[in-house]
């Protein structure tokens, strides 16, 4: 009987460890945690300190980009998602006129302008390039990130946007 005492306190010890655990990786993974807009703003920010690369290729290239997206004439998009958040993206028209379009997509905890570099790689192909901060990531609104599944329907309206645009 001892034995079973101690069997169910070790369980209900391991039930509360797994809540508790997955309670913190559910805060990190989808609740936005601040509110700060990680873009690069060429008015205000220095070049030389933002943010430190430190010594990864992809953050590198990722600063680099940054720089480079928001320092472009870009033009500033709106739209309200389908649960009433105001969504942030912005435009950038090619050299000439075409009417093609590379959506570019920022991943986990990114903002819109880390992706300049893959967006520079498209505009220099000749294509109109946009990028929107999602849901919960810098410009747009939103305390929740839908990892997809919420983001889906934004990418919808914003081609609805795009077509009327363009």
């Amino acid at each position: 009987m001892q034995w079973l005492a101690i069997l169910l306190v070790a369980a209900g010890v391991l039930v509360v460890y797994v809540i508790a655990v997955s309670l913190v990786l559910l805060r990190v993974a989808i609740i936005r945690t601040d509110a700060k807009d990680y873009n690069f703003k060429p008015e205000t920010d220095d070049e030389a300190t933002f943010p430190p690369s430190g010594k990864s290729p992809y953050r590198t290239n990722s600063r680099d980009g940054n720089i480079w997206w928001n320092k472009q004439k870009l033009i500033r998009m709106e739209i309200t998602s389908f649960d009433g958040l105001k969504l942030v993206g912005h435009l950038l028209m090619a050299k000439k006129k075409t009417d093609r379009l590379a959506f570019v997509v920022h991943g986990h905890r990114c903002v819109s302008g880390e992706m300049g570099f893959i967006s520079k790689m498209y505009y220099n192909m000749g294509y109109n390039v946009f990028c929107a901060d999602q849901r919960a990531h810098g410009k747009s609104e939103g305390r929740y990130i839908g990892m997809g599944w919420l983001e889906r329907e934004d990418m919808n309206d914003w081609i609805e946007e795009l077509v009327k645009t363009l």
